[in-house]
């Protein structure tokens, strides 16, 4: 099957409403990035006021809080029914309430979807290490996943998960007991890194759209798709679909032709 994205454009405010609306019934949250995109927090909505047309989220942590709240506009990007959502807003209104700090983000008037169609799926033979790996799956700000360490820094646990599948929008994963007693349908997760043995090492989000496990628990396949992926990773990723694609052919031909 062949990879297809579109982008839909939505631009009626009863439907905008809606769609935030069901995302903040959903206990969804909203990521907010600065325009360089070097920061970005992920908030819980607090409240959702329909007829004012405006969400109330939770503050952005200190590390980063200037860089969020001096922006002179940010996107709003979150998952809304599987569907990678975005929108641009203004600069921040920010509210006290006592200790309490919150943001208002009204409603945009533009609201982009990203309608995702099956792509082309190829298994990751045993032979190549393929390992996704999560560093921390509570905490969005943390930096990337790296085995590099420095000096004086407590190690934070790395969770590493065997990838058994992949394509251009997501890969399959033999998650990790550590991993999957911590996640569900529906679940995010920032700052994983998936490295294919000298084919792929790229730093992404996923949003989890599957967990699939055996009578006995053993071995879960966590189904993930990606949020949040830089043009040049895209790239590299669809070279490495392309390269298991070709590899799987050849290795079919080769068993037909003995």
């Amino acid at each position: 099957m062949q990879h297809n994205e579109h982008i839909t454009k939505i631009d009626r405010p009863g439907v905008i409403s809606n769609i935030l609306a069901k995302h903040f019934k959903g206990r969804g949250k909203l990521q907010l990035h600065t325009p360089d995109d070097h920061f970005f927090a992920s908030l819980a909505i607090v409240e959702n006021d329909a007829e004012a047309r405006c969400l109330l989220v939770d503050s952005a942590p200190l590390s980063i809080r200037e860089h969020i709240e001096s922006a002179p506009h940010l996107q709003v990007r979150c998952v809304i029914d599987s569907l990678y959502t975005w929108f641009e807003i203004p600069a921040l209104e920010v509210f006290e309430e006592g200790r309490d700090r919150y943001y208002e983000i009204v409603y945009p008037k533009v609201l982009f979807q990203l309608q995702r169609r099956e792509a082309f799926r190829v298994d990751v033979p045993k032979t190549i290490a393929a390992t996704l790996i999560v560093r921390n799956v509570d905490e969005p700000t943390s930096p990337p996943v790296t085995d590099i360490i420095p000096d004086g820094e407590a190690k934070i646990p790395l969770i590493y998960n065997r990838i058994v599948d992949i394509s251009t929008t997501g890969v399959g994963i033999h998650a990790n007991p550590l991993l999957l007693d911590r996640i569900h349908t529906g679940s995010q997760l920032y700052w994983v890194r998936i490295r294919i043995q000298e084919l792929l090492d790229i730093v992404v989000d996923v949003y989890v759209r599957n967990v699939r496990t055996k009578q006995d628990n053993s071995e879960a396949v966590v189904g993930l798709e990606l949020t949040n992926i830089k043009p040049r990773d895209a790239q590299a990723l669809s070279q490495c679909v392309m390269h298991l694609q070709r590899q799987a052919l050849l290795e079919q031909r080769m068993k037909l032709g003995k």
